[in-house]
């Protein structure tokens, strides 16, 4: 009797896992999940609202040196604001809901390991964390002055200016077809905005770092709906997925139309491999 028991929870535990097997192959995604999430620490970082806050008022770009230092602090604003209050921008958390959604949506995956997922906000992330630790970076180089680590190494390179028809995404090697440029269009009913999504090693080699980052808030949302979008990922992922099952570099260009801070649409209009 005992023994028929045992045989019945045994397949009963098969019956439970077999859908569970079956939807992590058939979903192209879970290979970049279990890449991001496995047994190493893994860091989310949502933007630093307040960083950007600090640009647009003084018109001072301050890169990841500064940041870490905190010698931007010095830095003068036109607005004739007081020390005390530029001190106290640098002091609050700032970041956006569309970042906080995104975290949400991460730490609900079926592949992410709650003992091994922590929320880092970008002013108290350090250098080491990069090194060895998994990382998942929301905002661009403007709003996380982290993904400047590894900007340079991507082809789709950030510039950013304090108003937002002057920032654009160079292409540094165009294809037939591509645009060398890709530029804000806040001038139009449908503000034309870019993002990039892109899977890079860490500063080890040791693990991975997803980097999620807009030319305004609408672009990153757009770059964050489209990660959780399997049939828009699908491309991508099944070219850059290797013959161990495991996920090479890649890039992501992303073009979306915003109405407000929102992007209700979002299409891949270039991508590379490494």
């Amino acid at each position: 009797m005992c023994g028929l028991l045992l045989v019945a929870a045994v397949v009963g535990a098969l019956l439970w896992m077999a859908p569970r097997v079956i939807h992590a192959e058939s979903d192209p995604s879970h290979a970049l999940w279990s890449q991001l999430f496995n047994s190493r620490q893994t860091f989310l970082v949502p933007s630093d609202d307040g960083i950007v806050m600090f640009q647009n008022l003084t018109g001072h770009s301050v890169h990841l040196a500064e940041y870490v230092s905190r010698s931007y602090l010095s830095v003068t604003t036109p607005y004739h604001i007081d020390q005390q209050n530029m001190e106290d921008l640098d002091a609050q958390r700032y970041t956006s809901v569309a970042d906080l959604d995104a975290v949400l949506k991460f730490t609900r995956l079926s592949e992410e390991k709650p003992d091994h997922v922590m929320v880092r906000y970008a002013r108290e992330l350090h250098m080491d964390d990069l090194k060895d630790a998994n990382a998942v970076l929301l905002g661009s180089s403007y709003s996380n002055p982290w993904v400047e680590l590894f900007q340079k190494s991507l082809n789709f390179e950030f510039s950013y200016a304090p108003h937002p028809n002057e920032s654009y995404i160079t292409n540094k090697h165009p294809l037939t077809g591509e645009a060398a440029i890709y530029r804000n269009d806040a001038n139009t009913p449908s503000h034309r905005t870019y993002a990039v999504v892109a899977l890079v090693p860490n500063l080890n080699n040791t693990g991975w770092v997803l980097i999620v980052e807009g030319l305004t808030m609408a672009g990153t949302q757009a770059a964050v709906e489209t990660l959780f979008d399997r049939s828009a990922m699908r491309p991508v992922l099944q070219r850059a997925k290797t013959s161990s099952g495991t996920l090479r570099p890649f890039e992501m260009l992303i073009e979306t139309r915003s109405f407000g801070s929102s992007a209700p649409q979002a299409n891949v209009i270039a991508s590379r491999l490494y």
